[in-house]
């Protein structure tokens, strides 16, 4: 039976459309993914980066804890229960025992201006054995009040204290929250980098491309005994060269994306989304219109420097202070019960002013090393003086580094103007070349060299598109955005 061979012809043209779309399927490149934005990666950054999520929950917990400090001036409430058992023998009453069940409760408070304040309410039950005396109840409800006059005078510790807690925690917390932007920057810089990468590549692809045209032109050329061998020479070394030139290339992209990858938690050594290209972020028209951004204020980590030095001042108030004399005023006044059988009738008693009991007086205390206490305070006022000097040196770098960064931005951006133009002339210079060579007034070499000078200036504008993007970047570190 003789075959169609039209059947045949039907049968091939099938199984090769059947290879294609296999083929077209398997190639990850059909799936092109849509394009990862600056501001989608920083997001990742910010939900995959461990260190970005640490630094931020200890920024945001430092912050809460910055609010302990205001605990000191907050009543504070006590209270005890107590059971006793005196068996000690007594020169008045012939008692076996005497056992005594207390119970306080109060609140206490203490005041910017250093006054400690108690109120508190005593209950007492007692009860003799080997006395015909019946047990019986006492109440007490009681204030006391002390005003420190010398350590601690009128609240001056107890306030440096606070604001040593305070500024701990802020310190803390501007030292963190400057980490995450630093992380962003960080990670806004790699982004750049990597699309520059790939533009890098892309211009180096192209330049092997024209190298290899032109070993092949001189290849024929020295087949037809149409040149020098040097010449040859010369174009084998240029083709070698830009072998070289993309292999560094491509391990650049390779490590710049493996670093990539890793600051949004991904352990991986390819990107397989697509970038915003350099190119259309820094449009060479609007080129004038990129300004700087604003500049928002005193950066984070000089800020986390002044509370260091708030909080330098202030221990050395609290450490002062603390090895002062103490002297202070002290007032207690109490209303007691007469000793009742029942626990209503004590309690209802106690609130009455016929019993009273009150004190007032003068608590005193002092070291006598004097020679410690001077060194003491010597040190601690040299550790304040060093504080302020560093934080006046942290004030005065920022405005350096704010400065040169807009110094450096602006002399990029002339960088980034001037390889626009030559680019511009070598891409007129190669088109020139390319229509005298239609005309056979030129030679191929020529086109070529014209070519790679083109190249060259490619090179030269993503550079420097790279370097302004990274600047910009750089200074959001100053709280400026774009």
């Amino acid at each position: 039976m003789k075959k169609d061979p039209c059947l045949h012809l039907n049968f091939s043209v099938i199984f090769l459309g059947a290879l294609t779309l296999l083929t077209l399927l398997c190639d990850p490149r059909t799936y092109a993914a849509e394009t990862l934005t600056l501001d989608h990666y920083l997001g990742q950054v910010n939900e995959g980066n461990k260190a970005f999520k640490g630094a931020r929950e200890t920024a945001e917990g430092t912050l809460l804890r910055a609010k302990e400090s205001s605990l000191a001036y907050t009543p504070t409430l006590f209270g005890k229960i107590q059971y006793a058992s005196d068996a000690k023998p007594s020169p008045f009453f012939p008692y076996q025992r005497v056992v005594n069940r207390a119970y306080e409760i109060g609140v206490s408070q203490a005041t910017s201006f250093g006054l400690q304040a108690k109120v508190y309410y005593d209950f007492d039950f007692f009860e003799y054995s080997g006395l015909r005396i019946p047990p019986y109840y006492a109440g007490k409800p009681a204030i006391e009040l002390t005003q420190s006059l010398w350590r601690n005078g009128f609240g001056s510790e107890i306030r440096a204290s606070q604001e040593l807690l305070e500024a701990n925690a802020l310190a803390s917390h501007f030292t963190e929250s400057f980490r995450t932007r630093s992380l962003s920057t960080d990670a806004e810089v790699l982004y750049w980098n990597l699309s520059a990468a790939r533009e890098l590549v892309k211009v180096r692809t192209s330049s092997l491309a024209r190298a290899d045209r032109l070993m092949e032109w001189s290849r024929k050329r020295s087949r037809l005994q149409l040149g020098d061998s040097s010449d040859q020479f010369q174009a084998q070394a240029n083709q070698e060269v830009r072998k070289l030139e993309l292999q560094a290339a491509e391990d650049q992209e390779r490590n710049t994306s493996r670093a990539f990858n890793q600051s949004r938690g991904i352990d991986a050594e390819k990107v397989t989304e697509a970038l915003e290209p350099i190119n259309v972020v820094l449009d060479p028209d609007r080129l004038t219109e990129i300004k700087a951004p604003a500049r928002a204020g005193i950066r984070e980590d000089v800020r986390a420097a002044e509370q260091i030095e708030i909080a330098t001042v202030a221990n050395s108030v609290v450490a002062t202070s603390r090895n002062n004399p103490t002297l202070d005023v002290y007032a207690a006044y109490a209303m007691n019960s007469r000793l009742q059988p029942g626990v209503s009738d004590a309690i209802g008693d106690s609130f009455h002013s016929g019993r009273p009991t009150s004190a007032i007086g003068l608590r005193f205390s002092a070291p006598l090393d004097l020679g410690l206490l001077n060194d003491a305070k010597k040190g601690w006022a040299k550790e304040k003086s060093g504080a302020e000097l560093t934080y006046q040196k942290r004030l005065f770098d920022q405005d350096i580094d704010w400065k040169n960064l807009n110094d450096q931005f602006e002399q990029a951006k002339k960088r980034l103007r001037l390889a626009i133009a030559i680019e511009k002339i070598q891409q007129k210079k190669m088109t020139y070349e390319r229509e005298r060579l239609g005309r056979g007034r030129t030679t191929t070499y020529q086109v070529l060299l014209f070519e790679q000078d083109l190249s060259q200036a490619e090179l030269a504008r993503v550079q420097s598109q790279a370097e302004v993007l990274q600047l910009l970047a750089r200074m959001k570190l100053f709280g400026g955005s774009l």
